[in-house]
């Protein structure tokens, strides 16, 4: 089961790659030198980003397939007792999260490679405590857990994620089950387009900020093929571009954007492209910092 799931996964990155391939070769790519361009210089995966990211698509479809067979077996009782005994030994689950909390540690590497490491990227054991310098890659900064830290791995939670599939699908719905608002309107709500200077912090505060923040995170986002840059700019481009663009719908009355584009006649949407995804295990997404979390500068 678990080997079906797993090939019937690569299928599906396959006709993803043959879908960005034509996509670069038809020329329906973002320009570079465009706003979608410019955001994607920002959040530029590296090339072990892209290794882990294509790892964790096939785990993250396997992830699906695999839920879908066990959840529809259970319809045929017998078979999905027969299913369960099989892949989870005694340690049978109940419901889907419980199926959540054991996918993970199922063991995959006898029927795909994972990659850990990587051109350039030392993972030498035991750690040299005389060393005078942290490593480029964190690797052995923390002596007693030497991976904690190091660039191109997932983030760690302190909550399990919310996502609408409990697998990969971004939240779209609240608590009480209505729609959640537009990113786009809570963006304008909350930080107003007035000049307002502070009695005692400068703008240097903020800067500082982001210069600590860059320092300890950055998650890369999708890319083409060729490393192009993904064009989801339109409303539909999740159906019709690629199923990573996640496009931001503009709410009515907004400030600055209209809702109609007067030139297409279409709804107006802000692009914005999902961030790879960097879990290893099977599971739901996960979201990966590709460079280390210590303050390096």
């Amino acid at each position: 089961m678990l080997v079906d799931a797993i090939e019937r996964a690569r299928r599906d990155v396959r006709k993803v790659k043959d879908q960005e391939w034509n996509l670069w070769n038809t020329g329906q790519m973002a320009d570079s030198k465009s706003p979608q361009g410019t955001a994607y210089g920002f959040m530029k995966p590296k090339q072990q980003s892209v290794e882990v990211s294509n790892s964790s698509f096939v785990l993250q479809f396997a992830s699906r397939r695999f839920l879908d067979n066990l959840l529809q077996a259970d319809e045929s009782g017998r078979k999905y007792r027969q299913l369960k005994d099989a892949e989870f030994n005694d340690n049978d689950p109940n419901d889907l999260q419980d199926l959540m909390d054991v996918l993970p540690n199922i063991d995959v590497t006898d029927v795909m490679d994972i990659p850990r490491v990587f051109q350039c990227d030392e993972q030498t054991l035991p750690c040299d405590h005389t060393t005078k310098y942290r490593t480029m890659t964190g690797w052995c900064n923390n002596l007693d857990n030497p991976s904690y830290g190091k660039s191109v791995r997932a983030f760690t939670r302190l909550l399990a994620p919310a996502y609408d599939d409990g697998l990969m699908s971004p939240r779209s719905r609240s608590v009480t089950g209505s729609r959640l608002p537009s990113p786009r309107l809570i963006s304008v709500n909350i930080h107003n387009d007035v000049s307002a200077p502070h009695v005692r912090y400068s703008l240097m505060m903020m800067q500082w900020g982001q210069f600590v923040d860059h320092d300890l995170t950055h998650t890369p986002v999708n890319r083409g093929f060729a490393d192009s840059i993904l064009s989801c700019k339109d409303c539909d481009s999740k159906s019709r571009v690629h199923p990573e663009c996640l496009p931001i719908p503009v709410p009515e009355g907004d400030p600055f954007y209209p809702k109609i584009n007067i030139t297409s006649g279409k709804e107006f949407c802000l692009a914005f492209t999902r961030s790879m995804p960097g879990q290893l295990t099977l599971g739901f997404r996960e979201q990966m910092n590709q460079i280390t979390s210590f303050a390096d500068a």
